[in-house]
């Protein structure tokens, strides 16, 4: 007899200049999964932007993914990107607080918040202003690895 598993759908959007932090989220999914909710019969299902990608030319691709996920990941570097990534957020979190779609939870990441351009630390100020989603910041690849840990616990416990 096999196994009934529970899907939650992960995904995970960074800029250029950040495929190691999207790394590291994959692999903090995976190790997610195998030691925490797998015995549970609950699977986290990650996806992540691979470069090269060209995030406003797949805008609407992206935002149809992030209707059909339960948790949202957004990473931000030093430099403010595209502000397409921006959006992503700001539509992630209607998507949050409408009842009608899956989406549950918004985590944005900063990373070395301190160094970073005026536009990325006005954007968080923002973001920390509307309490409409949660707010993280590290500085090494280990912080932000330990930080995703501490989102997913938070977002999993809720559903068992």
């Amino acid at each position: 007899m096999g196994i009934d598993f529970t899907f939650y759908r992960v995904l995970c959007t960074t800029s250029s200049g950040l495929e190691s932090e999207r790394l590291a989220f994959e692999s903090a999914v995976a190790q997610f999964v195998e030691e925490v909710s797998m015995p549970d019969g609950v699977l986290f299902a990650a996806a992540s932007l691979r470069p090269p990608i060209q995030a406003a030319v797949q805008k609407s691709a992206i935002e149809a993914n992030i209707r059909t996920c339960e948790f949202f990941v957004q990473v931000f570097g030093e430099q403010w990107p595209d502000p397409v990534f921006a959006d992503f957020v700001k539509y992630a979190q209607e998507c949050a607080a409408d009842s009608e779609l899956v989406t549950r939870h918004v985590c944005v990441f900063f990373r070395n918040h301190e160094a970073a351009d005026a536009p990325v630390r006005q954007f968080r100020d923002t973001l920390a202003a509307s309490g409409q989603c949660a707010l993280r910041e590290f500085n090494s690849a280990q912080e932000f690895a330990e930080q995703l840990r501490q989102v997913f616990c938070a977002w999993y416990a809720p559903q068992i």
